[in-house]
């Protein structure tokens, strides 16, 4: 019988889609009161990559990745996606009668090899964690840089979410090396 092996720790991070990009200075806050300092986080910048939460969250739309520095254990990105599916619930707004959100809030985590994305759908490639969460793996690190798969989404196949990537991918070995 094999003993089993505890998985090394992850820098956890946050895709976040929003309507009016002044709200992010407070979503950002409230990660990082539960994730930790943060490591590094883009500029907001205009999102045209679907229509998918137009309707809810209305146009144009507005994307920013924020990196943490403190390491999480990888098994508990279901409990984040929980706790980001609340998070989304409190700062919804009523309209219309009915709740829209305000905000799309995806926890994620990267280590040497790959990136995970945590998600609510399931079109079939995901791994299902419970409660409704899935895992997505969506870059995997080969020959010296990330390497998207057929699957992942359009927006993080680029040269600059490929760079960004890797750009964490440095200061979560530094921090898994003891660094500053």
């Amino acid at each position: 019988r094999r003993a089993a092996k505890i998985p090394k720790p992850a820098m956890p991070f946050t895709g976040l889609l929003v309507g009016e990009p002044a709200i992010l200075a407070e979503i950002v806050t409230a990660a990082a009161e539960r994730l930790g300092p943060v490591a590094f986080e883009t500029d907001p910048y205009e999102w045209t990559y679907s229509d998918y939460y137009r309707r809810e969250m209305g146009a144009p739309l507005w994307r920013k990745f924020v990196f943490f520095r403190r390491p999480i254990d990888p098994g508990s990105l279901k409990d984040l996606k929980l706790w980001s599916n609340r998070l989304e619930d409190e700062g919804a707004k009523i309209v219309g009668g009915a709740p829209r959100r305000t905000f799309n809030m995806d926890p994620g985590y990267l280590d040497h090899a790959k990136v995970v994305l945590a998600s609510t759908k399931d079109p079939g490639h995901r791994i299902y964690l419970g409660e409704g969460i899935y895992a997505d793996v969506l870059l995997l690190y080969r020959r010296g840089a990330f390497r998207p798969f057929e699957h992942t989404y359009p927006d993080l196949r680029s040269s600059a979410a490929i760079a960004m990537f890797e750009r964490a991918r440095s200061i979560y070995l530094e921090v898994m090396r003891g660094g500053p």
